[in-house]
């Protein structure tokens, strides 16, 4: 609810850019972490961050579309999430495999979020 009154306010990076920096930021934190307490804390602020970013990135993409493509859209966009988690969670393994360990998955996954970032960056916010 607060990060869709956030976006309606001031646009889609007021959500988007500090949910791809704490999802980054968590990933990475996620291969150092030591304790329950600090684990429960990044899951707790990965948590609203993906709560914040799923919605902000539909939100986009909507907006992009005329009216008649929105389910196709909307389609679209819940697709590659289900493919992002297939096809992440196996590459990921084969990374842990081949790296030896397994905290190398979660500084993988702080480099894809540092290049949505860019991306979005590139595309949104730099063009303008």
């Amino acid at each position: 609810m607060f990060s869709g009154r956030l976006q309606d306010e001031f646009g889609h990076g007021w959500v988007i850019i500090p949910s791809a920096v704490v999802l980054g930021v968590t990933m990475f934190a996620l291969s150092q972490v030591q304790s329950r307490e600090m684990l429960l804390f990044l899951a707790v602020a990965y948590g609203l961050a993906n709560g914040a970013l799923l919605p902000g990135l539909q939100a986009l993409t909507l907006g992009s579309v005329d009216m008649s493509a929105r389910t196709e859209a909307t389609a679209s966009i819940f697709n590659s999430f289900d493919l992002g988690i297939g096809v992440g969670s196996t590459l990921m393994g084969i990374v842990a495999l081949r790296v030896g360990s397994y905290s190398a998955i979660y500084v993988a996954a702080a480099f894809i979020a540092a290049v949505l970032l860019g991306v979005y960056t590139v595309r949104y916010t730099l063009r303008r």
